[in-house]
């Protein structure tokens, strides 16, 4: 999440690691959130590519 690090980079304040989290049916999913300038909360989430979660509910028998 390159993001994240850019985001430390100028200043703006995280409030979480990267973090890895399951979403069932899917896979996992990263997100991160963090404060804008506006002190707005924001959550960035990365969603699994489309192989991603064929793969993952083919290991999975769905």
């Amino acid at each position: 999440m390159g993001y994240h690090r850019n985001a430390r980079r100028v200043g703006i304040a995280c409030y979480t690691e990267p973090l890895d989290l399951p979403l069932k049916g899917y896979g996992t999913v990263k997100a991160v959130i963090f404060e804008e300038p506006d002190d707005i909360m924001i959550e960035l989430m990365s969603l699994p590519s489309a192989t991603e979660v064929l793969v993952y509910r083919q290991q999975r028998g769905k």
